[in-house]
Protein backbone atom coordinates (compact mmCIF):
# COMPACT_ATOMS: atom_id res chain seq x y z
CA UNK A 1 0.00 0.00 0.00
CA UNK A 2 2.64 2.02 0.96
CA UNK A 3 4.93 1.91 -2.31
CA UNK A 4 1.57 2.25 -4.25
CA UNK A 5 1.33 5.94 -2.55
CA UNK A 6 4.76 6.43 -3.45
CA UNK A 7 4.44 6.03 -6.94
CA UNK A 8 1.22 8.45 -7.07
CA UNK A 9 2.81 10.98 -4.91
CA UNK A 10 5.97 10.44 -7.98
CA UNK A 11 3.33 10.87 -10.75
CA UNK A 12 2.08 14.04 -9.21
CA UNK A 13 5.49 15.95 -8.75
CA UNK A 14 6.08 14.88 -12.63
CA UNK A 15 2.76 16.08 -13.66
CA UNK A 16 3.58 19.44 -11.83
CA UNK A 17 7.08 19.52 -13.17
CA UNK A 18 5.96 19.08 -16.43
CA UNK A 19 3.02 21.89 -15.64
CA UNK A 20 5.56 24.40 -14.50
CA UNK A 21 8.17 23.84 -17.10
CA UNK A 22 5.58 24.32 -19.74
CA UNK A 23 3.84 27.31 -17.67
CA UNK A 24 7.84 28.77 -17.46
CA UNK A 25 8.40 28.05 -21.06
CA UNK A 26 5.39 30.35 -22.06
CA UNK A 27 5.56 32.98 -19.82
CA UNK A 28 9.36 33.24 -21.14
CA UNK A 29 8.63 33.59 -24.50
CA UNK A 30 5.82 35.97 -24.54
CA UNK A 31 8.65 37.82 -22.12
CA UNK A 32 10.65 37.70 -25.13
CA UNK A 33 8.68 38.21 -27.84
CA UNK A 34 7.16 41.74 -25.69
CA UNK A 35 10.97 42.88 -25.15
CA UNK A 36 11.59 42.53 -29.04
CA UNK A 37 8.39 44.09 -30.13
CA UNK A 38 9.68 47.19 -27.70
CA UNK A 39 12.50 47.54 -28.96
CA UNK A 40 11.74 47.34 -32.40
CA UNK A 41 8.87 49.75 -31.45
CA UNK A 42 11.25 52.49 -29.88
CA UNK A 43 14.30 51.78 -32.95
CA UNK A 44 10.73 53.01 -35.16
CA UNK A 45 9.90 55.92 -32.77
CA UNK A 46 14.12 56.94 -33.35
CA UNK A 47 14.37 56.69 -36.44
CA UNK A 48 10.94 58.51 -37.26
CA UNK A 49 12.15 61.55 -34.58
CA UNK A 50 15.20 61.68 -36.47
CA UNK A 51 13.93 62.01 -39.88
CA UNK A 52 11.69 64.75 -38.84
CA UNK A 53 14.48 66.30 -37.50
CA UNK A 54 16.89 65.91 -40.71
CA UNK A 55 14.05 67.35 -42.64
CA UNK A 56 13.25 70.27 -40.13
CA UNK A 57 17.35 70.83 -40.27
CA UNK A 58 17.31 70.38 -44.61
CA UNK A 59 14.22 73.20 -44.21
CA UNK A 60 15.84 75.64 -42.22
CA UNK A 61 19.03 75.69 -44.31
CA UNK A 62 17.20 76.91 -47.46
CA UNK A 63 15.24 79.31 -45.11
CA UNK A 64 18.78 80.70 -44.27
CA UNK A 65 20.52 80.24 -47.67
CA UNK A 66 17.77 79.88 -50.28
CA UNK A 67 19.01 77.19 -51.77
CA UNK A 68 19.31 73.24 -51.27
CA UNK A 69 22.36 72.07 -49.89
CA UNK A 70 24.76 69.77 -51.70
CA UNK A 71 25.49 66.01 -50.40
CA UNK A 72 28.69 65.46 -48.24
CA UNK A 73 31.37 62.96 -49.33
CA UNK A 74 31.24 61.11 -45.49
CA UNK A 75 28.56 60.45 -42.81
CA UNK A 76 27.79 63.54 -41.01
CA UNK A 77 30.18 65.65 -42.88
CA UNK A 78 29.95 69.51 -44.56
CA UNK A 79 28.27 69.69 -48.01
CA UNK A 80 30.82 69.16 -50.52
CA UNK A 81 30.58 72.06 -52.73
CA UNK A 82 32.77 74.00 -55.00
CA UNK A 83 32.66 77.55 -56.69
CA UNK A 84 29.17 77.49 -56.53
CA UNK A 85 27.99 73.85 -57.80
CA UNK A 86 27.76 70.34 -55.78
CA UNK A 87 30.72 67.73 -56.45
CA UNK A 88 28.00 65.65 -56.13
CA UNK A 89 24.63 65.14 -56.72
CA UNK A 90 24.47 62.20 -54.69
CA UNK A 91 25.99 61.26 -51.21
CA UNK A 92 25.40 62.01 -47.46
CA UNK A 93 22.72 64.40 -46.01
CA UNK A 94 25.57 67.21 -44.72
CA UNK A 95 24.55 67.33 -41.16
CA UNK A 96 27.57 69.37 -40.41
CA UNK A 97 26.53 71.70 -42.44
CA UNK A 98 22.37 71.86 -41.19
CA UNK A 99 23.86 72.25 -37.78
CA UNK A 100 22.15 68.84 -36.77
CA UNK A 101 23.74 65.86 -34.69
CA UNK A 102 21.88 62.45 -35.81
CA UNK A 103 22.60 59.06 -34.50
CA UNK A 104 21.76 57.22 -37.72
CA UNK A 105 23.63 59.04 -41.01
CA UNK A 106 21.30 59.07 -44.10
CA UNK A 107 21.37 59.41 -47.55
CA UNK A 108 21.04 62.40 -49.42
CA UNK A 109 20.40 63.17 -52.95
CA UNK A 110 19.38 66.18 -54.87
CA UNK A 111 17.81 67.36 -58.29
CA UNK A 112 20.14 68.90 -60.79
CA UNK A 113 17.27 69.34 -63.60
CA UNK A 114 19.85 68.31 -65.79
CA UNK A 115 17.25 67.12 -68.27
CA UNK A 116 15.97 70.90 -68.42
CA UNK A 117 19.09 72.16 -69.65
CA UNK A 118 20.44 75.60 -69.04
CA UNK A 119 19.07 77.68 -67.06
CA UNK A 120 17.07 75.32 -65.06
CA UNK A 121 20.28 72.91 -64.91
CA UNK A 122 22.11 72.92 -61.42
CA UNK A 123 19.76 76.20 -60.11
CA UNK A 124 18.33 75.05 -57.15
CA UNK A 125 21.51 74.32 -55.35
CA UNK A 126 23.44 77.61 -57.13
CA UNK A 127 23.61 80.89 -54.89
CA UNK A 128 20.56 83.12 -55.08
CA UNK A 129 18.95 80.37 -57.37
CA UNK A 130 16.33 82.69 -58.40
CA UNK A 131 18.30 85.19 -60.07
CA UNK A 132 19.43 82.54 -62.44
CA UNK A 133 15.84 81.81 -63.21
CA UNK A 134 12.75 83.30 -62.56
CA UNK A 135 10.29 81.37 -60.25
CA UNK A 136 7.54 81.03 -62.69
CA UNK A 137 9.98 79.48 -65.55
CA UNK A 138 11.25 77.01 -62.59
CA UNK A 139 7.78 76.36 -61.63
CA UNK A 140 6.45 75.50 -65.26
CA UNK A 141 9.78 72.98 -65.73
CA UNK A 142 9.24 70.81 -63.07
CA UNK A 143 5.53 70.64 -63.06
CA UNK A 144 5.07 69.99 -67.01
CA UNK A 145 6.43 65.94 -66.15
CA UNK A 146 2.87 64.90 -66.40
CA UNK A 147 0.47 65.91 -69.32
CA UNK A 148 -2.71 64.50 -70.97
CA UNK A 149 -0.20 63.93 -73.78
CA UNK A 150 2.67 63.16 -71.63
CA UNK A 151 3.04 59.34 -70.49
CA UNK A 152 4.46 59.02 -66.88
CA UNK A 153 8.73 58.51 -68.09
CA UNK A 154 8.05 60.28 -71.78
CA UNK A 155 8.02 64.04 -70.94
CA UNK A 156 10.98 66.06 -69.84
CA UNK A 157 11.14 64.44 -66.23
CA UNK A 158 13.91 66.94 -64.68
CA UNK A 159 12.72 66.23 -61.52
CA UNK A 160 13.38 63.53 -58.48
CA UNK A 161 10.38 60.71 -58.84
CA UNK A 162 9.24 58.71 -55.89
CA UNK A 163 7.05 55.83 -57.47
CA UNK A 164 4.92 52.76 -55.58
CA UNK A 165 6.29 49.50 -55.38
CA UNK A 166 6.88 47.89 -59.39
CA UNK A 167 7.46 43.79 -60.62
CA UNK A 168 9.75 44.23 -62.50
CA UNK A 169 10.88 47.64 -61.49
CA UNK A 170 11.91 50.11 -63.45
CA UNK A 171 15.49 50.61 -64.53
CA UNK A 172 18.06 52.51 -62.17
CA UNK A 173 19.30 54.43 -66.03
CA UNK A 174 15.56 55.46 -66.68
CA UNK A 175 13.83 58.67 -65.82
CA UNK A 176 10.15 57.81 -64.08
CA UNK A 177 7.95 55.69 -63.02
CA UNK A 178 7.33 53.55 -65.39
CA UNK A 179 4.51 51.07 -64.80
CA UNK A 180 4.80 51.58 -61.19
CA UNK A 181 2.34 54.32 -58.76
CA UNK A 182 3.71 57.82 -58.92
CA UNK A 183 3.77 59.15 -55.80
CA UNK A 184 5.74 62.56 -56.73
CA UNK A 185 6.94 63.93 -59.95
CA UNK A 186 8.19 67.12 -58.24
CA UNK A 187 10.42 65.98 -55.61
CA UNK A 188 14.03 68.23 -55.32
CA UNK A 189 15.94 66.34 -52.48
CA UNK A 190 15.54 62.94 -51.21
CA UNK A 191 16.57 61.55 -47.88
CA UNK A 192 17.24 58.13 -47.90
CA UNK A 193 17.77 55.98 -44.58
CA UNK A 194 21.44 53.95 -45.44
CA UNK A 195 21.64 50.29 -45.86
CA UNK A 196 24.69 49.87 -43.46
CA UNK A 197 23.43 51.19 -40.10
CA UNK A 198 25.29 50.92 -36.75
CA UNK A 199 25.26 47.67 -35.55
CA UNK A 200 22.99 47.78 -32.89
CA UNK A 201 20.10 49.13 -35.81
CA UNK A 202 19.67 45.35 -36.30
CA UNK A 203 17.82 45.20 -40.04
CA UNK A 204 16.31 42.12 -42.07
CA UNK A 205 18.08 40.98 -45.32
CA UNK A 206 14.91 42.62 -47.15
CA UNK A 207 14.92 45.83 -45.58
CA UNK A 208 18.86 45.85 -46.31
CA UNK A 209 18.14 45.09 -50.01
CA UNK A 210 15.69 47.65 -49.98
CA UNK A 211 17.48 50.11 -48.89
CA UNK A 212 20.33 49.30 -50.77
CA UNK A 213 18.39 49.49 -54.08
CA UNK A 214 17.07 52.84 -53.57
CA UNK A 215 20.83 54.28 -52.59
CA UNK A 216 22.17 52.94 -56.03
CA UNK A 217 19.23 55.13 -57.63
CA UNK A 218 19.67 58.81 -59.41
CA UNK A 219 16.39 59.50 -60.85
CA UNK A 220 13.69 57.79 -59.17
CA UNK A 221 13.06 56.12 -55.29
CA UNK A 222 10.54 53.62 -54.53
CA UNK A 223 8.89 53.39 -51.26
CA UNK A 224 6.94 50.57 -49.56
CA UNK A 225 4.22 50.87 -47.39
CA UNK A 226 5.36 47.53 -45.27
CA UNK A 227 8.31 49.54 -44.02
CA UNK A 228 7.69 52.79 -43.46
CA UNK A 229 11.47 52.92 -41.84
CA UNK A 230 12.67 52.19 -45.01
CA UNK A 231 11.01 54.44 -47.39
CA UNK A 232 12.18 57.77 -48.70
CA UNK A 233 11.54 61.29 -47.72
CA UNK A 234 11.44 63.87 -50.45
CA UNK A 235 11.25 67.47 -50.20
CA UNK A 236 8.32 68.90 -53.55
CA UNK A 237 9.44 71.53 -54.99
CA UNK A 238 6.31 73.09 -53.98
CA UNK A 239 7.53 73.20 -50.59
CA UNK A 240 10.45 74.70 -51.82
CA UNK A 241 8.62 77.42 -52.82
CA UNK A 242 6.83 77.57 -50.08
CA UNK A 243 9.75 78.03 -47.74
CA UNK A 244 11.26 80.93 -50.61
CA UNK A 245 8.13 82.73 -50.12
CA UNK A 246 8.89 82.46 -46.01
CA UNK A 247 12.35 83.74 -46.49
CA UNK A 248 11.35 86.44 -48.42
CA UNK A 249 13.60 85.00 -51.80
CA UNK A 250 10.47 85.62 -53.74
CA UNK A 251 10.07 89.23 -53.52
CA UNK A 252 8.31 91.12 -55.30
CA UNK A 253 6.57 87.93 -55.99
CA UNK A 254 5.39 87.15 -53.07
CA UNK A 255 1.45 87.45 -52.18
CA UNK A 256 -0.22 87.49 -48.59
CA UNK A 257 -0.05 83.96 -46.37
CA UNK A 258 -3.86 83.95 -46.61
CA UNK A 259 -3.73 83.10 -50.35
CA UNK A 260 -0.67 80.75 -49.89
CA UNK A 261 -1.57 77.90 -47.16
CA UNK A 262 1.50 76.21 -46.12
CA UNK A 263 2.13 72.73 -48.29
CA UNK A 264 2.93 69.38 -46.64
Amino acid sequence: MQKLQTRHNSGYLLLELALVLALTTSIGFALVTFVQAQRMSLNIQQQTQERALAMQALEGFILSRQRLPCPAEAPNGPEARQAGQCDSLQGWLPTASLGVVLESPLRFHVADLAKAGPPAQGSLTADRPLEQISPALLAEIITMTTTANQAVGLGPLPALHICGLSTPPVAASNYGCGNAPLLSSTAVAVILPSGTQPAKTSLTEDAQAFRLANEARTHQFFADPHHPTDNPHWLSFERLMWLWMQSGALHPFRTPNHLNPEPS
